[in-house]
């Protein structure tokens, strides 16, 4: 693009577009964006490009367009050829950018960016040395059928409604109306009604979706005590499935070997990172209040935050390559003089 010259190659916009596949994206999902009539339809980059800057800072939609009219980087990340002291489209086209970006387009999206940059990732480690280590894990990693681990969480976010949605007031509602109809089904000799109590607990696991992504099952799943139930563990098991935190049940006389001590205490260390996902993302990608009043437009805003992160997340480990590249460059060049 034109603009590109004129800008420093090191901005960190300029670096982010350079992580997301623009054009294999909008070859995808250009039919999300139809221009049959009327005036011509917006690009994806645009449309996706300007919901990743609103996400990272927090804008309204009219402060947005601004900020976007003001920023040459901003123009350049959401795809302009050039710099145009105009607004790229009124500020309620927004609402429309987020009904077409649904929550399973933008979990396909970021799919698509992490394959991206694990590809530019495995080009760059085949130049160096480090191909004999890879392929010795790459050899183990094929003897057992289930590979890596998977972390899983929960928490909230508040929505910025005006209506009362306490989740514990819901969740309190919820099992008094459960014991009622528990209630009148046993005094009057109904049958009780099917009213999916665990079907949350069971659908949070998502170790289809992981399957689905990696080829394989994880070989560990990371997760908090209250998902610890008979169905979860047994539905692991029978998939080979380690699932972390205490057994269920009393206690044994015995205390736990040193062996498994050593193993509760790692996964729990390592489950304590998707916690600090989460308050990241609460912090500086916009999970901390979500603006938006639709389902479904808060659904993508949620995986909105999400990609929003990985892209930051991906600039910084590049930042640091760089870095590391350079400084090792500098000592090289260094004791090469002596």
């Amino acid at each position: 693009q034109p603009q590109v010259k004129q800008m420093n190659p090191n901005n960190r916009w300029v670096k982010k577009a350079a992580m997301i596949p623009w054009d294999t994206i909008e070859a995808e999902y250009a039919k999300l964006f139809p221009s049959h009539t009327g005036m011509p339809a917006k690009p994806l980059r645009m449309a996706l490009g300007s919901l990743l800057i609103q996400k990272q800072y927090h804008y309204p939609d009219e402060e947005l367009v601004e900020q976007i009219r003001e920023n040459p980087y901003y123009q350049y990340f959401i795809g302009l050829p050039g710099y145009e002291d105009k607004i790229p489209f009124v500020p309620s086209l927004l609402v429309e950018f987020r009904k077409r970006l649904s929550e399973d387009v933008l979990n396909e999206i970021n799919e698509m960016i992490i394959a991206f940059n694990a590809q530019q990732d495995d080009d760059d480690s085949n130049d160096g040395s480090g191909d004999a280590g890879q392929s010795d894990q790459q050899d183990s990693a094929t003897d057992s059928e289930n590979a890596g681990t998977l972390i899983l969480d929960a928490t909230c976010a508040p929505q910025n409604i005006k209506y009362p949605q306490d989740i514990e007031l819901l969740n309190e509602a919820r099992e008094k109306l459960e014991d009622m109809i528990c209630r009148v089904s046993d005094e009057y000799n109904y049958y009780r009604p099917r009213m999916y109590r665990e079907k949350a607990r069971k659908d949070y696991l998502a170790l289809a979706n992981y399957r689905e992504r990696t080829g394989h099952y994880p070989e560990r799943v990371l997760v908090d005590q209250i998902y610890r139930n008979r169905e979860n563990i047994s539905y692991c098991s029978n998939l080979g499935i380690r699932l972390s935190g205490k057994k269920l049940g009393r206690p044994k006389k015995d205390a736990d070997s040193k062996a498994e001590k050593k193993i509760a205490y790692q996964d729990n260390t390592d489950r304590i990172e998707v916690e600090r996902k989460f308050s990241l993302a609460k912090r500086k990608f916009g999970l901390g209040l979500l603006l938006t009043k639709r389902e479904d437009t808060t659904r993508a805003s949620i995986v909105l935050s999400i990609i929003a992160m990985n892209i930051d997340r991906l600039a910084a480990m590049l930042l640091h390559f760089i870095q590391f590249v350079l400084n090792y460059r500098l000592s090289y060049g260094l004791l090469g003089r002596f």
